[in-house]
């Protein structure tokens, strides 16, 4: 009886610990069925994966241009500026931990400091979502 009992726990872990291997994240759902050129359900799955998580860059970005080819130009927009917005965010994130680190490391004599990998974009250039969604498009 122990046996059938331990043996139907570990069938029991094994069978919850497979079936989520082959789930898709929402953003990856959408992702595919916008390649695939399913615009109306990739904005479906888009929607749930930014009310899900608010700062997916990725999910934002596909689902601008998903409103975009649906010919929904104010909610692409709206889309897109909270995508450029999250990138904003990103990137003046990561450029303060480089200079943290860099202000961290003793630097030697005659050696110029390193530049950042990534420079934020200049504040007085905006993007333009039709600009930055035509390698989506």
């Amino acid at each position: 009886m122990r046996l059938v009992k331990a043996f139907s726990v570990l069938l029991g872990i094994i069978l919850l610990t497979v079936s989520g291997f082959g789930q898709q994240s929402k953003r990856d759902e959408g992702i595919d069925l916008y390649r695939a050129g399913n615009f109306a359900e990739a904005l479906s799955r888009l929607t749930e994966a930014t009310a899900e998580d608010r700062t997916d860059y990725q999910a934002w970005l596909y689902l601008a241009a998903a409103y975009k080819h649906l010919g929904k130009e104010k909610e692409a927009t709206k889309a897109f500026d909270r995508a450029l917005t999250i990138k904003r965010q990103i990137l003046r994130n990561t450029t303060s931990r480089q200079r943290s680190r860099r202000n961290a490391l003793p630097e030697s004599k005659g050696t110029t400091p390193a530049r950042p990998l990534i420079t934020p974009l200049p504040s007085n250039r905006a993007l333009t979502a039709p600009s930055a969604l035509s390698s989506l498009i």
